[in-house]
């Protein structure tokens, strides 16, 4: 589905920033990234740095087209973006793929299980099974956080290419206790998040043929017992099993040869 925006509007808001149409109009969708609420008109300008009668009349056409909802309170993402985002190929067939695997897991742990990929410097969780976790801290599907601060994230960039690993350690401040960290865990070390003196997250690789991870699968608790070493046993064997499965997909990502 194309968003066409009508040439007047469009006349207005070339003249009003040198940015396209289309790049301030997805500049505008990743704007809205409250999940609770709607954003204001106000908030909304000063996250984009448009002008607030440009933004208004954008805000109208990407409404028009499903986009975006118009609330009492604002803006919010509308159902055609998550329709949209469903289709989109790769991470939808890992996420089928892994679903019955992480439901297990959740199953046997009782914890907050995450599916994540890596995306530039930040993960992106394609997939979560919660329950009735509950847990503050954990992300919903579509959800982004910076990879170096998460144990998906440092698992996925410890086992990934020589390439994306410089690119995600030159993007971020790493100290030297980080670069320890990320060599441990390319070691055979399970990565972890900790909050405090609680840990609040554990997490493995799933690897494509080459050893290069294609995805992180994690389990989340507010706090783990000391003696956690059956919820890693248990993050690996659904790990290996995804890999087994997109090892049986032809043109899956454990075909190809480098991360997402």
């Amino acid at each position: 589905m194309t968003i066409a925006l009508d040439p007047t509007v469009s006349a207005s808001l070339d003249g009003a920033d040198p940015r396209s149409v289309i790049s301030r109009a997805f500049a505008v969708l990743a704007a809205l990234d409250d999940t609770t609420s709607s954003v204001p008109l106000a908030r909304l300008a000063e996250r984009t740095g448009l002008p607030k009668g440009s933004l208004h009349r954008l805000c109208a056409q990407l409404v028009a087209q499903g986009a975006v909802e118009r609330t009492n309170f604002g803006y919010r993402l509308g159902f055609r973006m998550f329709e949209l985002g469903a289709q989109a190929s790769s991470p939808r067939r890992l996420r089928d793929l892994a679903l019955p695997f992480m439901s297990e897991l959740h199953a046997a742990t009782r914890c907050a299980v995450h599916l994540s990929v890596l995306v530039g410097p930040d993960i992106f969780v394609v997939n979560s099974v919660t329950g009735r976790a509950g847990l503050p801290f954990a992300l919903a599907p579509g959800g982004r956080s910076c990879a170096l601060s998460s144990a998906s994230g440092k698992a996925m960039i410890a086992y990934a290419t020589r390439e994306v690993r410089a690119r995600a350690i030159e993007s971020a401040d790493c100290t030297p206790d980080v670069l320890a960290e990320l060599d441990r865990i390319a070691a055979g070390a399970a990565a972890k998040l900790w909050t405090g003196s609680s840990l609040q997250a554990i997490a493995v690789p799933v690897l494509d043929r080459n050893g290069y991870s294609i995805a992180a699968l994690s389990a989340c608790a507010r706090d783990f017992p000391p003696r956690h070493g059956q919820v890693v046993d248990a993050l690996r064997g659904a790990a290996a099993a995804i890999e087994q499965k997109l090892r049986e997909s032809p043109g899956s990502a454990w075909h190809q040869s480098s991360s997402y």
